[in-house]
C-alpha cells in the first residue's frame, strides 16, 4: 500500500447531524435503551417464513471495539455541524422546527430534555401549540370530543412537544461530541471519487487533499442532488440558498437592497424573508410562491411523530415495492411548508407593507443592467412595479442519485435501481449486500421514511448502520478466530512451526 494513503476503519462523508449521529452510535456501548425489540428487528419477522424468535433479539451491547478508527471529511467545514451552523447563523433561526426528541444522541431519547433541566435552560424551550390540547378551553375540548376527531398527541407525551433554542441544541450536540471523544475527527475535504475493490474488500476514497483506504464508508451528506435553479446572473443578480449556506454568497447581504424577491414556499424561504426585513438589508421583499402557503408544524405530516407513528412506520416498512414507499413519502411531505410561528411573522410583515406575498405565481426576470433587474414578469402577464436588486431562490433540490459525481465508479461497476431519484438500498442502508457503502439522510428515504432527511431520521438511520457494521465486524472476527484455530491444529498435527504458520497467515 502506498505510504501517502490514509488508512482508517470507517470513513464518514459529511459532518452534519447524520455524520455525528453515526460516529456517536459507533462509540455507544448500550444503544438498546433507545429502541424496542420490534424496532430493532424492523418487522423482518413479519415477512420471514423461517424465524426463530427466541434467537432473535436486539443487540443490547455494542461489540464494536473502542479502538475503531473513524475519520470524517466534510466539504464545508473542519468541525462538526459546520454547514448547519452556517444555515442557522445566516437565517438567524432562534428555535429548531423539530421537537425535543429529534437529536443525534444514541444513548437517551429524552437526553435533550434532561440536558435543558440539568443546565437550568428550561426557558429556552418553545412549546409547539395546537397539537397537545392543553391550551384549549374546556368548551373547546368538549367540542372536539363531540366531533370524535382522533387526538394526535397523547397528553402523557406533552413534555416532548417543545422546540429547543438553537444555542441549546448546539450545546447539547457539543456535549455528545465530548462524551464520545469525537473532537478533532473532522477535516475539511471535498470527496471527489469513491471506488471499491471486491477482491481486497476495501474502498479507495479520493478527496481534494488525501486518498483514504478503508473497509467501510458512510455517506452522511446533506441534501445533495439537483438544485431547482437556473442561475440567472449568478451571483450578482441571483443565487440559490445552497450558495448562502456554503458561504459562497454572503447573507444577510453586505450592502442594503431596496427591493428583493424570494422564491420558494418552505420554511427556509420564510426565514430568508424575515431575516432580510429584520436585519434592515431590504426595504421591500416580494415572496413568490408557486402555490398557496402550506402550514405544518413539521415538514411532514404530524401523524408520523405522534401516537400513530408506529402504525404508519410499520405500514411503510411492510410495503412491497420502493415505488409504493416513494409515493407514501411524497404524500407525507407534500412540498414545502411553514410552521405557525413563521406564518404569523409573514402576516406581520405584510401588515407593515414590507412584504408582499404573491401566491400561485411564477416569475421571469429579464433586462439585467449589471446592477438590477429592470423587468420581472409575474405569471407571464404582470410586471413588478419597481426594479429588483436581487433574487433569492429557496426552491430546494431534487434527489438525483445518478448525478452524484463521486459515486460514478461505484454505479458503473455495480448499478442499482432508483425510484424518484432515491437509491434502492438494502434494509441496512447499504448500497448492496456485497458493498458496505452506507447512506443516511434523504438518500435513505426509501428505507427510513418521510423523516429520513430530518434529525429523527439521522438517529434511526445511524442505529441501522451501526448494527450492520457491528454484525460485519463480528463475522470478520469469527473468521479470524477460525483461522487461528485451524492454524493451531495444523501446528499440532504436522511438523510445521510457528514461523511457517505466521507466513501462511500473512500470505
Amino acid at each position: 500500500m502506498d505510504s501517502d494513503k490514509c488508512v482508517c476503519d470507517v470513513l464518514i462523508v459529511g459532518s452534519g447531524p447524520c455524520g455525528l449521529a453515526t460516529a456517536a452510535r459507533l462509540r455507544e456501548k448500550t444503544p438498546s435503551a433507545l429502541f424496542s425489540e420490534a424496532e430493532h428487528q424492523r418487522f423482518h419477522w413479519l415477512k420471514s417464513k423461517h424465524v426463530n424468535l427466541l434467537k432473535r433479539r436486539p443487540s443490547d451491547v455494542n461489540s464494536i471495539p473502542e479502538t475503531l478508527n473513524i475519520k470524517v471529511i466534510d466539504a464545508t467545514s473542519s468541525s462538526w455541524l459546520g454547514q448547519w451552523d452556517n444555515q442557522f447563523g445566516s437565517c438567524g433561526i432562534p428555535h429548531l422546527r423539530s421537537p425535543m426528541f429529534f437529536h443525534p444522541d444514541p444513548f437517551d431519547v429524552d437526553g435533550m430534555i434532561a440536558f435543558a433541566h440539568n443546565t437550568g435552560r428550561e426557558k429556552e424551550l418553545m412549546e409547539i401549540n395546537g397539537i397537545v390540547g392543553k391550551e384549549l378551553s374546556k368548551h373547546q375540548q368538549k367540542k372536539l370530543r363531540n366531533k370524535k376527531k382522533p387526538i394526535e398527541i397523547d397528553m402523557r407525551d406533552f413534555k416532548d412537544y417543545y422546540r429547543p433554542s438553537t444555542p441549546l441544541y448546539r450545546d447539547y450536540c457539543e456535549s455528545i461530541i465530548k462524551r464520545y471523544s469525537l473532537q478533532g475527527m473532522v477535516s475539511q475535504e471535498k470527496c471527489q471519487m469513491i471506488d471499491y475493490n471486491e477482491v481486497s474488500e476495501t474502498f479507495t476514497v479520493t478527496s481534494d487533499s488525501n486518498t483514504y483506504v478503508c473497509p467501510i464508508v458512510v455517506i452522511a451528506c446533506g441534501p445533495i442532488g439537483s438544485i431547482n435553479y437556473d442561475f440567472p446572473q449568478f451571483p450578482h443578480g441571483s443565487c440559490h440558498t445552497t450558495h448562502l449556506f456554503n458561504r459562497v454568497v454572503p447573507f444577510p447581504p453586505t450592502e442594503r437592497k431596496k427591493t428583493v424577491v424570494v422564491v420558494g414556499g418552505g420554511l427556509t424561504s420564510a426565514q430568508i424573508c424575515h431575516r432580510l426585513i429584520e436585519s434592515k438589508k431590504a426595504d421591500k421583499v416580494y415572496f413568490v410562491l408557486r402555490g398557496d402557503i402550506k402550514v405544518k408544524h413539521f415538514d411532514f405530516d404530524l401523524e408520523w411523530v405522534t401516537k400513530y407513528k408506529n402504525y404508519l412506520k410499520s405500514t411503510f416498512w411492510m410495503l412491497d415495492t420502493d415505488e409504493e414507499r416513494a409515493e407514501m413519502i411524497l404524500k407525507a411531505r407534500n412540498g414545502g411548508s411553514v410552521n405557525p410561528q413563521y406564518l404569523k411573522i409573514i402576516h406581520d410583515h405584510e401588515k407593515s407593507n414590507k412584504l408582499v406575498v404573491l401566491k400561485n405565481s411564477k416569475i421571469a426576470p429579464s433586462e439585467w443592467d449589471g446592477c438590477q433587474w429592470n423587468k420581472v414578469v409575474v405569471n407571464e402577464s404582470t410586471t413588478l412595479p419597481e426594479p429588483i436588486d436581487y433574487i433569492y431562490y429557496a426552491t430546494g433540490s431534487r434527489p438525483d442519485f445518478n448525478k452524484i459525481d463521486f459515486l460514478a465508479n461505484i454505479r458503473k461497476k455495480s448499478p442499482i435501481s432508483t425510484v424518484c431519484g432515491f437509491p434502492c438500498l438494502t434494509d441496512d442502508l447499504e448500497y448492496n449486500s456485497n458493498i458496505p457503502l452506507y447512506f443516511l439522510g434523504r438518500l435513505a428515504s426509501l428505507k427510513i421514511g418521510p423523516a429520513s432527511a430530518n434529525l429523527e431520521g439521522a438517529r434511526v438511520g445511524a442505529e441501522r448502520i451501526a448494527s450492520s457494521i457491528q454484525n460485519r465486524l463480528e463475522k470478520l472476527k469469527r473468521v479470524e478466530d477460525r483461522a487461528t484455530v485451524n492454524s493451531m491444529m495444523d501446528l499440532i498435527e504436522s511438523d510445521n512451526n510457528w514461523y511457517g504458520i505466521l507466513a501462511q497467515e500473512v500470505n
